[in-house]
């Protein structure tokens, strides 16, 4: 069985799945994400203005292209682990992790920085590496490596 045929029948297999046990699936995917109802509101609302969370969204609730130059370049970071993206109730799932949409990023950073949440977005681990290596607090506690002082040995005058 070719891998594009596999593809499918899981996208169907996900579909039906969710046709059978349909809110009672979205509810409890949604529980699992630790954000107050307020903030998941404000999530929602930038997911809803988010084009390429709308595209996202739509390319789900769909069908993936069968290769990686076939999806539209601005959500392209999401094909490598399409198969585990869901949407419920409007909002974009990777497994249990909230896809968090681009303008919230920063402020999810932040967050993230500070406490433990379960989300997710391409190129997550560099973003956080980037924004660790600007935070003075982090930079005050990272060990730093001592120089080694350079020693030099005699050159001896034959082999």
């Amino acid at each position: 069985m070719s891998g594009s045929s596999v593809q499918r029948r899981m996208s169907f297999l996900r579909r039906m799945l969710d046709l059978l046990l349909g809110k009672k699936l979205k509810v409890l995917m949604l529980r699992l994400v630790s954000i107050s109802p307020q903030g998941l509101a404000r999530v929602h609302q930038a997911a809803e203005a988010d084009g390429e969370m709308v595209l996202v969204k739509t390319v789900i609730q769909t069908e993936w292209p069968d290769t990686k130059e076939e999806v539209l370049f601005s959500i392209q970071g999401y094909f490598h682990f399409r198969d585990e993206l869901s949407v419920q109730d409007g909002l974009v799932l990777k497994g249990e992790r909230l896809v968090v949409p681009q303008s919230m990023r920063e402020e999810f950073k932040q967050k993230l920085h500070q406490s433990h949440f379960v989300v997710c977005w391409p190129e997550m681990n560099k973003d956080i590496g980037d924004f660790i290596s600007t935070c003075s607090v982090c930079k005050s506690y990272q060990a730093d490596q001592q120089r080694e002082p350079i020693i030099s040995h005699e050159i001896p005058s034959r082999p």
